[in-house]
Parts: C-alpha cells; structure tokens; sequence
C-alpha cells in the first residue's frame, strides 16, 4: 500500500517597493528570499520529473521506507531567490504630453507606452541516483553516499563549457559496493548546496491606441520576449551514477528570443 502523505516547511521573507510618478512612469519590484523543506515530493512523481531537475529524480517511493525520515531535503520546488521588476512609461511626446505637442509629427511618434518584465531566479536544487545496484528491500530510488555537498565539476575557464566539461562530477560520491550490508546511501534527495543554473529574462512591450472616433480605437502592441536572448543551460542530461557516459553532461539550454505583433479594433 503506497502512502501519500508527508511533511513541508516553508519560509520566506517577502519584498514589494511600487512607485508612480507624475510623468507616466511607473514600477513594482518584489523579492522573495525563501526555503522549501518536505519529504512529500515523492508523493507526486511527476513533480519531479517535469518541474525542477526532471528525469524523476527524487520522486517515487522513499529509498528506505521504513525510515521516512531520511527523504526530507529541499524540495525539487525550491527557489530560495526570486526578483521581479515591472516598469511601464508613458514617452513624452504627443498631444497632452511635454514634447511634440502638435502637428503630424507629435500624431506620429506621440502616444507610445513603452513596458518592461524582467526576473531572476535562482536554480533548482540537484539530486543524483544510482541505479547501477539493487538493495532488494522494495524501496525507491537508490542513492549513493556523499564526500562533499559541492557537486559541481571544475571549470576550465571563465564560465561553464558544455563542449569542455560536465557540469556535474561524479568524485563527489561513493558508490554502495555491497548493498547487503550497506544498501542506503547517505545522499540528501536534493542538495540545496548544488543547484541547477540561474534564470535571467528580459521582456518588453510597445503598445498605442490610435482613437479613430467616439467609442472606437484601434489598439498596437508588439511584444519581445527574452529581449536578450539570455540562455539558461539545461539541466544534465543524465543525473543517474550508472550512466557514466551521459552523468553530469549538459547538451542543451533554454530560452530564444522571440516577438510578436498585434493589432485590435475595439468599438
């Protein structure tokens, strides 16, 4: 009988400035500074296999399940860092604004909104198995011992290389060689100390509405996404100590610039 019950704690301090000013502009920034603990990600698998570091890792049953007590760890739902910033401005030009007043000009470039949304968030905490053994006691996931809760790979250079090194390593864990006398490793489901790599987006939009008579406008706006083009690399593709080829190896990332146009008659 599979049981679908845990425990969470969840703390967080939480920042909000907003600001608006007389000439158009306006801002609100939030912060939030938080820490996600739980033995209860297993009770819903697919949350660890399509949010956080994916693959299932850290979902499914405990590894020992006679000692739930060994499953708490970050959640795969942690973000102990997240920053938001939106911002709109009204540009000064056009009629009823400060320059350009009149004339064709002013009907032309006068009337814009110009609006920003950019965030920030810190990784996902990782999480590492190892199905190269059996423990034969009906648990979950198996997972190795640790030497070090910092399990990132050198760098060669300034910044990560996919094309050079793994973003992973597997020196910093011992393998269980006999599982009939040691068949639990000692591995958190999740280190908070190793994450998956920050997320960085930039978003904007340029919008007017051009009144055409009473009671009906026609309204633009044309909206870029990750204005940038930040790329945040993937997680590995292989968290698993069994898969020595693909363990720690990254080979894609996320994010592409994209934009879009749209026009609406409203009457």
């Amino acid at each position: 009988m599979t049981m679908h019950n845990g425990n969470s704690t969840y703390h967080a301090l939480i920042l909000k400035a907003t600001k608006r000013y007389s000439n158009g502009l306006s801002f609100v920034a939030d912060f939030t500074w938080s820490k996600l603990l739980t033995d209860a990600d297993s009770s819903e698998p697919w949350i660890a296999g399509v949010v956080g570091v994916g693959g299932g890792v850290g979902g499914g049953a405990a590894q020992n399940a006679y000692n739930r007590s060994l499953e708490k760890s970050y959640s795969v739902l942690d973000i102990p860092e997240m920053l938001k910033v939106t911002a709109s401005y009204d540009l000064p030009f056009g009629p009823n604004r400060q320059f350009v007043t009149s004339g064709l000009a002013g009907h032309i470039i006068g009337n814009w909104n110009l609006a920003t949304y950019t965030f920030y968030q810190s990784g996902y905490p990782e999480g590492v198995i190892d199905t190269g053994y059996n423990n034969y006691l009906y648990g979950g996931q198996n997972r190795p011992n640790v030497l070090t809760t910092n399990w990132r790979a050198p760098v060669s250079g300034d910044a990560f290389d996919p094309n050079k090194e793994p973003y992973l390593t597997a020196s910093a864990f011992q393998r269980i060689a006999n599982p009939t006398q040691n068949p639990f490793g000692n591995a958190a489901r999740f280190n908070g100390a190793t994450r998956s790599p920050y997320t960085v987006r930039t978003n904007i939009t340029i919008s007017r509405s051009f009144p055409i008579k009473e009671g009906a406008h026609l309204d633009f706006r044309w909206e870029i996404y990750d204005l940038f083009n930040a790329k945040t690399w993937a997680n590995p593709q292989s968290l698993d100590l069994a898969n020595t080829t693909l363990f720690g190896v990254v080979n894609n990332a996320n994010g592409n610039r994209s934009m879009q146009a749209a026009l609406k008659f409203i009457f």
